[in-house]
């Protein structure tokens, strides 16, 4: 086959690909669209929460995300240095498939997504559970109403961040121990602080959990390395900065040498375990 005929397969292959891509962008957002935007007159206002409300059959979750709420909304507003913009309103949803139409993942937790809270009645939602899902989620809300959309941020980032607020929400599945074995062996996610980058847990061949639990460390090594520098960072970033030059302004430094500094104390730390 000639060379010019080849090129010109080669690009229409190409060119279909990308289409491709744009018509799958395309039906997500617009499934975005229609989640974020879908009434939500039938759940019923909680008596011990004005802030939470919830569908018929889900008045014992209810009931428990009722009661984090103040602790929680308290815990947010603390770690992550300001009051939420708007009033906050958390729906408990009675089914999966309620979830789902909402826009979330079916197996997750809770979802944040147009300034609204969901919170899923899947079985590993526990009474005990839900403080740190609320907090969590809370997190997210907090970051969205300040920043806009934040789907311009690493995973890593707005992950980590509702990890270590939440006192561990999402990372239950692992322990500090097995995240700093992990660590030591290599198995990590490589933070970027670009904002170019949507890569998951997936993406870097890590369970949710640990890949959570490895982000959630990471920032409460951030924190604790300087809460002056760290309070600044958070600011910054809420303010609608680019993450790369919050962090710089913030720490005098890029992100990668903080990352192996925060590595090799993960390695230093479990060497020393009894």
């Amino acid at each position: 086959m000639p060379t010019n005929r080849k090129i010109v397969r080669i690009g229409a292959l190409l060119a279909c690909v990308a289409l491709a891509g744009l018509a799958w962008r395309e039906r997500r957002s617009i499934q975005w669209v229609v989640a974020a935007t879908r009434s939500t007159s039938h759940f019923r206002p909680s008596p011990i929460d004005a802030r939470v409300f919830y569908e018929p059959g889900a008045e014992t979750l209810a009931r428990a995300v009722a009661e984090a709420m103040p602790r929680a909304v308290a815990t947010v507003e603390r770690e992550q240095f300001g009051a939420f913009d708007i009033p906050v309103r958390v729906y408990v949803c009675a089914s999966i498939e309620s979830l789902v139409r909402y826009g979330a993942n079916s197996r997750a937790g809770g979802f944040t997504l147009s300034h609204r809270v969901f919170i899923s009645p899947k079985p590993e939602n526990t009474v005990e559970r839900m403080p740190r899902v609320v907090t969590h989620e809370l997190s997210h809300l907090h970051l969205g109403q300040h920043r806009g959309l934040w789907d311009n941020l690493p995973v890593w980032f707005v992950e980590g961040l509702a990890v270590e607020v939440s006192g561990g929400g999402g990372a239950e599945g692992v322990t500090d121990s097995e995240v700093r074995q992990a660590i030591a062996a290599g198995r990590t996610f490589v933070p970027s602080a670009t904002g170019k980058t949507r890569e998951g847990a997936t993406a870097n061949h890590l369970s949710q959990h640990l890949f959570y639990g490895q982000a959630g460390s990471f920032i409460a090594y951030l924190r604790a390395l300087d809460p002056n520098r760290f309070a600044s960072f958070i600011r910054a970033v809420e303010s609608d900065q680019p993450l790369s030059s919050a962090f710089e302004h913030a720490y005098d430094t890029p992100l990668d040498p903080i990352w192996q500094r925060f590595v090799a104390a993960a390695k230093t730390s479990l060497n020393k375990a009894p």
